[in-house]
């Protein structure tokens, strides 16, 4: 459970701040595909803030009570709400140092759009778990391009100076005049990062590679975020990783990241099963919230409180079963009630 006031105040004030131009079009993206993931809360966190950004602009200062009040929602659920979107690279939280009392800075990032976020390892392996096969085809048809043949058209369009006649020198001197150098507009920003907190270990990988089949330099900044997103994904080791890579490299010395997004997931299939998807029930208590960090515990209790917060509910199951991987639909189980009634993962 979350205990919101080791974070937070219902005084503390806060200011919303976009990262460049929102557009009306992402809240079908942010619908439609985020909505599934982060839940109606965080959703609705993200459109309410949004809202507030003219207010904001404007120096008008706003306290979470006022927030608690809007959304009809406790403090912690807001928080867990937060989080989430933080979480999916759609906010950003900054804290002013020093502030009394405490001045929050929440920045809205754009969220992906279709194409990346289609192509994306983690997020579009989740969704796809969470509402399955037919409605993921039905998502992915509905921002899906319809292409027009261009070559059946004529161009009848007018150039610029079919319409427009040049400026006199002394208009054009006073535009320069009256836009200084270091002047800056706003615009369309890209989305915001996805980060792993877990670093993958990338020396243990590069020392299962062959160097007869992988150049030095074949692991490139892109290929490894591919990675990281797959290892975490799909709780893959350095070792099988190795074997994924060298597969997806095999004949030209260069990872092909399509290829290497297949090996992953017959791997995985392989061993859980060709039915079997990721899903996001497998998260443990989150050290800012577990009350026996850093105590030894000093009875029965707290060794059971202790155990709970450090194990997910997949340990749990495979206590349970002692030692033996946890069934498919206890997983499942365990999956739906964590997201149809809001449990937190302990």
């Amino acid at each position: 459970m979350l205990q919101s006031w080791k974070e937070i105040l219902p005084g503390d004030h806060y200011a919303v701040r976009s990262v460049g131009i929102l557009h009306f079009y992402d809240q079908k993206i942010i619908t439609s595909l985020y909505q599934p993931l982060v839940g109606i809360e965080a959703t609705s966190l993200y459109f309410t803030l949004w809202q507030e950004l003219d207010a904001s602009v404007q120096g008008i200062l706003s306290t979470h009570h006022h927030l608690m009040s809007v959304m009809n929602l406790s403090l912690d659920r807001i928080l867990k709400a937060r989080k989430k979107l933080e979480a999916v690279g759609l906010m950003q939280t900054l804290k002013k140092k020093q502030s009394d009392p405490g001045l929050f800075l929440y920045r809205l990032f754009p969220p992906m759009t279709p194409a990346r976020f289609f192509h994306d390892d983690l997020l579009s392996v989740f969704l796809y778990h969470q509402i399955g096969s037919r409605d993921f085809k039905k998502l992915a048809q509905l921002f899906e391009v319809k292409t027009i043949r261009m070559d059946e058209f004529q161009d009848l369009s007018a150039a610029f100076d079919d319409v427009f006649e040049s400026l006199p020198s002394g208009e054009v001197s006073e535009e320069k005049a009256a836009t200084p150098d270091g002047t800056s507009w706003e615009g369309r920003a890209e989305s915001g990062q996805i980060h792993l907190r877990k670093p993958f270990n990338f020396q243990e990988l590069r020392g299962y590679l062959s160097d007869a089949i992988l150049t030095e330099d074949a692991l490139t900044d892109e290929v490894k975020a591919a990675v990281e997103k797959l290892a975490f994904v799909y709780q893959t080791t350095p070792f099988d990783m190795s074997r994924a890579i060298e597969s997806a490299s095999l004949h030209t010395g260069i990872v092909d990241i399509e290829m290497l997004r297949k090996e992953v997931r017959d791997f995985y299939k392989l061993e859980h099963g060709p039915e079997e998807m990721p899903a996001l029930y497998d998260r443990t208590q989150p050290s800012s919230h577990s009350e026996m960090k850093g105590k030894e515990p000093r009875n029965e209790k707290e060794q059971l409180i202790a155990w709970y917060e450090t194990n997910s509910p997949y340990q749990l199951l495979e206590q349970l079963g002692y030692g033996s991987r946890p069934a498919a639909p206890d997983l499942r189980l365990v999956e739906n009630l964590m997201f149809d009634t809001k449990l937190p993962p302990v």
